[in-house]
């Protein structure tokens, strides 16, 4: 079996936490009754810190609905959430969309300097991901958390549906729609196409965000 070195970090920091918070619980019960935010604050840590892949081996899915690029970066994860296509065995999925300065995969191109260029990100470096049916391989990771094109095994999906990424064909952050905040013209946004496997599962068109042709983009959801 293959370890996933971040992942395993973050489990462990998760299993500290409640450690912790239930070490502080004692103490807090010892001392008075007053206010347990202290110790949700605690385990909400621990929560947000568990993975649910499982053997080194996350999911993705591609949304059912579409997603305005210009509707905030910060309603994107919460799309995948709530969206019909999340696997029912649960999980936490985050959107494959760029960010500067908040989501950022590579700041050189191809993480030149390593996964020490990853801010956020939602890729985990030397990891399989496998399509909603948690069989089919689509990619593997390297140790930067991005893929290699022409290593893919299959494409995300095997339809030509478009999804917003905001990446460049060399994983560095990308046009957006003014941070996926608009305005409808005057901006441009990137968009990667589902049925592919080289650079245009990523980054396919750079069109204008009032693109009347482009296609109603959607969102790759990716497990954490």
């Amino acid at each position: 079996m293959r370890f996933n070195t971040n992942k395993t970090l973050r489990t462990l920091i998760a299993a500290a936490a409640v450690l912790f918070a239930f070490t502080s619980c004692a103490q807090l019960g010892l001392e008075d009754d007053s206010d347990d935010s202290e110790l949700f604050a605690l385990l909400g840590l621990a929560v947000l810190n568990a993975s649910t892949c499982t053997d080194n081996t996350c999911k993705t899915f591609l949304t059912s609905g579409t997603f305005a690029p210009n509707s905030g970066f910060s309603a994107a994860d919460p799309f995948c959430a709530a969206d019909a296509n999340k696997p029912s065995t649960g999980g936490t999925y985050k959107a494959l969309l760029a960010m500067p300065n908040v989501r950022v995969a590579c700041t050189t191109a191809n993480c030149s300097g390593g996964i020490s260029e990853n801010t956020n990100w939602i890729l985990h470096p030397n990891t399989k991901y496998v399509r909603s049916d948690g069989t089919t391989e689509i990619f593997t990771t390297n140790s930067s958390g991005i893929f290699e094109f022409g290593t893919a095994t299959n494409s995300a999906t095997g339809t030509a549906d478009g999804y917003t990424t905001g990446l460049e064909a060399d994983w560095t952050t990308g046009a957006n729609c003014n941070n996926y905040m608009g305005p409808d013209s005057g901006s441009n946004y990137i968009y990667g196409i589902a049925n592919t496997t080289n650079s245009q599962v990523i980054s396919a068109v750079d069109t204008a965000c009032d693109d009347g042709s482009a296609p109603l983009v959607k969102l790759l959801c990716v497990e954490q």
